[in-house]
């Protein structure tokens, strides 16, 4: 029963391996654009400034590290952690939002490892899922009075994170938002969740 069990996994296995080592574009009739699944890491070079939404611009310092997010309304939602132009970049060391900005979209600070501190307005209404993810080097955050939903796992692989709490105007929590946290000692989740 063993043998035969394994020899099914051992088959299933090959089949896998080899339809993920041939482009799927090749067989017949299939056709198929996977040119937004990104997974190749970005150089850690970010332009001095640019859009980050239709009315949200960013500018950043890179002899301080500091970058600068201003603007009126939504930060864009990125659906992909590489579409990010933030993701994985080693060269953000502080994240200030300043007033105006409605949310932190999906994805935008995804693997900012270096990132160690964020400054978020009160205008600010949403974090979005994986908005945090993977920022190891963040130790606080104070989430402002006006936020009302922290997406899914916003803050996973935050290893550094030692203590947040959340206010009372947060109504819903995405799954996983502080999932893999393991430096987290200290969370307050109000009863308004």
């Amino acid at each position: 029963m063993k043998r035969k069990l394994k020899q099914i996994l051992s088959a299933l296995l090959v089949a896998v391996m080899l339809l993920t080592a041939a482009p799927l574009s090749g067989f017949v009739g299939l056709d198929i654009d996977f040119s937004w699944l990104d997974f190749s890491s970005k150089s850690s070079a970010l332009s001095s400034s640019g859009s980050c939404g239709d009315n949200v611009t960013y500018t950043f310092d890179s002899s301080t590290g500091l970058l600068t997010i201003s603007g009126t309304g939504d930060m864009r939602n990125y659906y992909t952690s590489s579409n990010s132009p933030f993701f994985n970049n080693s060269s953000i060391k502080s994240v200030v939002i300043n007033n105006g900005v409605t949310s932190i979209g999906d994805y935008t600070f995804f693997g900012c490892a270096s990132l160690k501190s964020v400054t978020i307005p009160d205008s600010v209404t949403r974090i979005g899922g994986f908005a945090f993810c993977d920022c190891a080097g963040l130790t606080s955050i104070t989430i402002p009075d006006s936020v009302t939903s922290i997406g899914s796992r916003a803050f996973y692989l935050c290893t550094g994170l030692t203590s947040i709490t959340i206010p009372d105007s947060v109504t819903s929590i995405g799954s996983g938002a502080f999932y893999l946290c393991t430096g987290l000692t200290s969370i307050t989740i109000p009863d308004s969740v």
